[in-house]
């Protein structure tokens, strides 16, 4: 956290530039001595796939919205 806080001070401060930090990996997971490793790395793939899954149908709804809003702006533009 402490290097993740200083390069935004430093982006910032130097001349605002938009910056995006990833500072922990794709799919941060804390796995205690106790736990089920085994249970704990099959919970681990489902959410990777579930996000994945996830992201994958909002571009396809987001594609077919925009395909959607083209069709009426044609419709009222040459139909009309």
């Amino acid at each position: 956290m402490e290097v993740g806080r200083e390069i935004m001070h430093t982006a910032a401060s130097s001349n605002l530039k938009q910056v995006s930090l990833e500072l922990v990996g794709k799919s941060p997971l804390l796995i205690f001595d106790d736990a089920d490793v085994d249970k704990a790395a099959s919970l681990a793939l489902l959410c990777i796939v579930y996000n994945k899954v996830k992201f994958l149908l909002s571009e396809l709804i987001m594609k077919k919205l925009k395909l959607h809003i083209i069709m009426i702006l044609f419709n009222i533009l040459f139909l009309f």
